[in-house]
C-alpha cells in the first residue's frame, strides 16, 4: 500500500466531485472542469506523443485503483446529471485503458 501517497490528488478529485454533486457549487464545478481538462489533455498527449513518454520512478499504482476512481467519478457526475463532465471522465477512463494496453504490449515485445 505504499502507492497510496501517489494517488492523493485522484482521491481528492473524487471527493471534490462528490461534494459538487451535493452542493452544486459553481466554484467546485469550475475546479472540476479545469482538472478534467488538464487530465484529459495529459492522457491525449501521453497516448499520442512519444517525446513525453519517460520511465516513472514512483511506485506502481494498481490499475484497478484507476478503474474504480474513473468509474465512480463518471457515475457520480451522471447521477448529478452533469453529462458533459461524466462523458469526459469516461473518455479519460477509455484513454487510460488504451494507454495501459499499449504499455503491456510494449513490455511484452521488449
Amino acid at each position: 500500500m505504499s502507492w497510496i501517497k501517489y494517488v492523493v490528488i485522484d482521491i481528492l478529485a473524487l471527493l471534490i466531485i462528490s461534494l459538487f454533486c451535493f452542493t452544486n457549487s459553481t466554484g467546485l464545478e469550475i475546479t472540476i472542469w479545469i482538472y478534467t481538462g488538464i487530465l484529459l489533455l495529459g492522457r491525449i498527449l501521453f497516448l499520442f506523443v512519444d517525446l513525453i513518454k519517460t520511465k516513472s520512478t514512483k511506485k506502481k499504482v494498481p490499475i484497478w485503483f484507476y478503474h474504480v476512481i474513473y468509474f465512480l467519478s463518471s457515475l457520480i457526475l451522471f447521477i448529478c446529471q452533469n453529462y458533459y463532465l461524466g462523458s469526459a471522465w469516461i473518455l479519460i477512463w477509455a484513454l487510460s485503458s488504451i494507454e495501459h494496453l499499449k504499455k503491456i504490449k510494449q513490455d511484452s515485445n521488449a
